[in-house]
């Protein structure tokens, strides 16, 4: 049981890990695109 409730933690952390960096990933083209822009 223990061993079953460390497995889905783990899952869990990949899960927040994946969305936090396409987060930050969604963040960085809409800064990127923004500099683009402003300078061009």
């Amino acid at each position: 049981m223990k061993s079953y409730i460390g497995s889905f933690g783990y899952q869990f952390r990949l899960v927040e890990f994946m969305i936090r960096s396409s987060l930050a990933v969604s963040l960085g083209i809409i800064a990127y695109v923004t500099f683009y822009g402003v300078f061009w």
